[in-house]
């Protein structure tokens, strides 16, 4: 019996240092050798986009669950928006890109 826990123990011990070390990065792309060491996603390619979730206006404010930091589409105004701890907000947008003067100093929920 105490050689089969010392036996166990061991086993344990060996695959737990083993593990220690490993770590998921993931690149997705042309080129998967080159990667970013402060990623966890990685995504290349000269011709094509990232796709994000898609969703109505209804759809979002019906999400009860959506963790902080969730980004996604909405298809109703053609806006993107980003879940921050006061709710969901429009990540504002002009011809010329992002535009940080649109975006209420509050940051306050402006869903319609």
């Amino acid at each position: 019996m105490r050689l089969l826990f010392r036996r166990s123990f061991l086993v344990f011990t060996f695959v737990f240092s083993c593990t220690n070390g490993i770590y998921a990065q993931v690149k997705v792309g042309s080129n998967p050798a080159i990667l970013n060491s402060n990623s966890i996603l990685e995504l290349e390619s000269p011709g094509k986009g990232v796709l994000l979730p898609r969703s109505t206006t209804p759809q979002i404010l019906g999400m009860t669950a959506a963790p902080t930091g969730m980004l996604l589409f909405n298809t109703t105004d053609s806006a993107l928006y980003l879940k921050r701890d006061t709710g969901w907000v429009a990540i504002p947008v002009s011809k010329l890109g992002v535009n940080p003067t649109l975006q209420p100093s509050s940051y306050a929920d402006f869903m319609p």
